[in-house]
């Protein structure tokens, strides 16, 4: 943790292999956020509603439990249709449900 933070103030890239619960303990707390939490290309465009509200609860409760964490696909939602607009609705419906 202590490289992952020394990364940071040097302006390098953080180490990604870091523990989940390291980063909402110690040194970390309050220091680090995390993003993502939901794939974009096989929760957005290709998932049903439930699926995205599904990997909201779970992407929540695994990376959120002590805030510093901003919810979003983890890669680019390419396509544009209803349903890929339902399923982004139903995400941010899903994420004020559970902040």
């Amino acid at each position: 943790m202590k490289q992952v933070l020394q990364n940071m103030r040097d302006g390098k890239t953080a180490v990604t292999k870091v523990p989940v619960p390291t980063l909402h303990t110690g040194q970390a707390r309050g220091r680090l956020c995390l993003w993502g939490g939901v794939n974009g290309h096989l929760t957005i465009e290709r998932g049903s509603p439930e699926d995205v509200e599904s990997e909201v609860a779970r992407a929540m409760q695994i990376l959120a439990p002590q805030g510093g964490f901003i919810l979003s696909p983890v890669d680019n939602v390419r396509e544009d249709s209803a349903g890929i607009e339902a399923n982004v609705k139903r995400l941010i419906q899903s994420w004020e449900q559970r902040r």
